[in-house]
């Protein structure tokens, strides 16, 4: 619920664009789906709370079994990936958004864990 709040006041505005980070598949999903994660299984495994970065948190929760490794590796990728390009318009001075058909395989895969960790469980 919160999410769908920020996607409607932070989402793109541009059509047929997409924003890489606050549009759905975007990189604030994957840092809701790592953060979630780390909430609800830190009791359990408590070192999980030791990073805070999405990459490292990734991998522990891969090494924890809570994800499995494939998942882990994919959305490590997903998250670099966009993160770079991110970091490549900014430093040419342009706005965090593309085309609407860029990254569509990364999204596809940011939205599929999103909906297996936070809608169907």
């Amino acid at each position: 619920e919160m999410r769908e709040k920020m996607r409607a006041h932070l989402g793109n505005k541009h059509r047929n664009r997409f924003d890489i980070k606050a549009d759905e598949g975007g990189i604030t999903d994957i840092e809701f789906i790592t953060q979630y994660l780390v909430l609800r299984y830190a009791h359990e495994k408590p070192k999980l709370t030791r990073w805070s970065d999405n990459v490292r948190i990734l991998e522990l929760l891969a090494q924890y079994d809570i994800m499995e490794e494939q998942e882990a590796m994919a959305l490590t990728r997903a998250y670099t990936t966009l993160r770079d390009e991110l970091h490549h318009l900014a430093l040419q001075e342009l706005p965090g958004h593309v085309s609407e058909d860029c990254f569509t395989a990364e999204r596809d895969l940011v939205r599929a864990s999103w909906q297996k960790w936070l809608v169907e469980e």
